[in-house]
């Protein structure tokens, strides 16, 4: 599993294990195979699609949209939680900004 502490200033897509402490400055996408651990920040969107996992201690600026993988979100998403598909959890000390 790969960890990074820095900021990444593109949009990403993930396509092993990342555990993520830093910030990226634009989107991310997490396709089969895939598995985010977001204790940082994305300054836009995340989306999971079929067969990616993401857990989201920290905190996503735009929306997150599960469109069929695993979502679990345990801290903070600025925009909208879309659920189009998959698996997508809350924890009850999570915050949402706006409800799709």
């Amino acid at each position: 599993m790969n960890t990074e502490y820095g900021k990444i200033e593109r949009d990403i897509e993930i396509t092993s294990e990342l555990i993520l402490h830093g910030m990226i400055d634009g989107s991310v996408v997490v396709i089969s195979g895939g598995v985010f651990d977001l204790h940082g920040m994305v300054t836009k969107n995340l989306i999971v699609e079929s067969g990616g996992i993401a857990n989201v201690f920290g905190t996503v600026s735009g929306d997150a949209i599960n469109s069929g993988g695993e979502l679990n979100i345990y801290g903070t998403i600025g925009g909208q939680l879309i659920k189009e598909s998959g698996f997508t959890q809350v924890d009850a000390n999570a915050m949402i900004a706006l409800n799709s």
